[in-house]
C-alpha cells in the first residue's frame, strides 16, 4: 500500500487554519463594518501563507532554511505595514468603496431585474457578486505586494547566508 507524502500534522494545521479563517470571516461580516472587511481581504492570504511557513520552520528538525526565515520576517513586516495603513487610512477608502458598491448594485438591478430581489431582504443578489469581486479586487493586489516583499527578503537572506557558509 502506498502512503501519501502528507503528514497528519500538516493536515491538522490546514484544518485549524480553515477553522480560524471561517471564524474570522464570520466575525468580520457580522460586524457590518466594511473597513474591517478590507483589512481582512488583504491580509488573510498572507497570514495563511506565513502560518504554513512557520509550520515548515518549526518542523524542519535542525535544518537551516535561510530563504524561509527571510520570507517569514519580510512577510510579517509587509503584513504589519498593510494592517497599519488600513487602520490609519480606512476612513479614506470606505466612502469611495461605498460609492462604487452603490453604483454597481444599481447597475446590476437595472440590467437584471429578475435577480434583484432573490436574496434576503437586506441585500440583493448584486451585493453578493459585488462582495465577491471586492474580495478578489481588494485582496489580490496587497497580497501580491506582500508576497513580493517576503520573496525578496527571503532571497536576500539566502544570498547573505550562502556568502557566510564556507564552501
Amino acid at each position: 500500500m502506498k502512503t501519501s507524502g502528507v503528514s497528519i500534522a500538516l493536515v491538522m494545521v490546514i484544518v485549524a487554519l480553515v477553522a480560524v479563517n471561517l471564524v474570522v470571516i464570520r466575525d468580520v461580516t457580522a460586524r457590518g463594518d466594511a473597513s474591517w472587511l478590507f483589512g481582512l481581504t488583504g491580509s488573510i492570504v498572507m497570514a495563511n501563507t506565513l502560518a504554513l511557513g512557520g509550520f515548515v520552520l518549526a518542523t524542519s528538525r535542525g535544518r537551516t532554511r535561510p530563504f524561509l526565515k527571510g520570507f517569514e520576517l519580510g512577510g510579517l513586516a509587509a503584513l504589519a505595514v498593510y494592517l497599519l495603513m488600513m487602520a490609519r487610512f480606512s476612513n479614506l477608502i470606505l466612502p469611495l468603496s461605498m460609492y462604487v458598491f452603490g453604483w454597481l448594485d444599481a447597475g446590476f438591478n437595472r440590467h437584471f431585474p429578475a435577480l434583484a430581489n432573490v436574496a434576503p431582504e437586506r441585500f440583493s443578489l448584486a451585493w453578493f457578486f459585488v462582495w465577491a469581486a471586492v474580495f478578489v479586487g481588494t485582496g489580490l493586489p496587497p497580497t501580491l505586494v506582500q508576497l513580493a516583499v517576503a520573496w525578496g527578503a527571503g532571497a536576500i537572506t539566502r544570498r547573505r547566508s550562502s556568502r557566510r557558509e564556507p564552501a
